[in-house]
């Protein structure tokens, strides 16, 4: 969703999306922040989603291109205008600090945020029954942030 909003104001029609949902956010992928970044040495293995999945991941995607905004959206320079977004983390997903830094990032440019990192959650939330509070958090984040966006 963050590529696509990007993508979205190139083409002069981002006013067109009201809100974005970001959960589990690859914001930047490439080789300097994922050997830099603490939440991929401190989460890269034995909380499902992994430092090696991510790289196999963009592997897939987008084979050599980690520095390419399309790819990782953290590294646009340019954000102004964006639409507001709702931003989950997770304490135990190596892309932890990829959605902390993208927030913040986002906010700098002047982006209503909406973000929470969830204590001792993995990667988007997985593996939570449908009553677990922490749901019922992001799910309730989303709804202020809705009504906020969508007036009645």
């Amino acid at each position: 969703m963050a590529v696509i909003t990007q993508k979205a104001k190139k083409e002069g029609i981002h006013n067109k999306i009201k809100l974005q949902v970001l959960n589990g956010l690859p914001a930047d992928l490439s080789p300097r922040n994922m050997e830099t970044a603490v939440s991929y040495e401190e989460n890269a293995t034995g909380y499902w989603q992994t430092k090696a999945g991510c790289y196999f991941a963009i592997e897939l995607y987008a084979p050599g291109q980690y520095n390419h905004p399309e790819v990782s959206p953290g590294l646009t320079e340019d954000l102004k205008d964006l639409p507001p977004a709702v931003i989950i983390h997770a304490e135990f997903d190596p892309l932890r600090d990829d959605g902390i830094l993208y927030a913040a990032k986002l906010r700098r440019s002047g982006v209503k945020v909406w973000n929470k990192c969830f204590a001792g959650q993995i990667h988007l939330l997985t593996g939570l029954p449908p009553t677990a509070e922490e749901l019922k958090e992001y799910q309730t984040m989303i709804k202020t942030a809705m009504k906020e966006r969508f007036p009645q």
